[in-house]
């Protein structure tokens, strides 16, 4: 799927952690294969955790797209879906534990399988 939506959106990863752990779990994953590596942005790396405002901003000025220009999927209401509204991206809610919103924000969309995400992506323009 990652290989499909690279053909239409920038793509990369945002994450949380230090880069060595990270960059470990992507190697297994054969990520490095789809995602560049200037579109990977690892916590431990840019000095700021998500949900922080900075993380956000860095990943915009590093890929020179507006924050608007922005679709942040997550798991993690408070981190990612949060964290991204809040930095002024669009956020789709990955709802893979019985978890309720904390707070009022309006992701994008709400998917309950990844897969469901081609099918969101698919109304935007690429």
């Amino acid at each position: 799927m990652i290989r499909d939506l690279k053909s239409r959106f920038i793509t990369g990863i945002v994450t949380n952690g230090t880069g060595k752990q990270q960059l470990e779990k992507m190697n297994r994953l054969g990520l490095h294969d789809v995602i560049s590596p200037n579109a990977i942005f690892i916590s431990e790396q840019i000095g700021h955790q998500i949900p922080a405002l900075p993380f956000f901003q860095k990943v915009c000025s590093s890929l020179h797209i507006r924050p608007e220009e922005i679709i942040v999927v997550g798991d993690s209401w408070e981190m990612d879906i949060v964290g991204a509204i809040e930095a002024g991206m669009h956020a789709v809610w990955l709802r893979t534990k019985s978890q309720e919103p904390g707070t009022s924000h309006q992701p994008f969309a709400v998917i309950d399988r990844i897969t469901e995400l081609r099918n969101v992506l698919s109304h935007t323009n690429g």
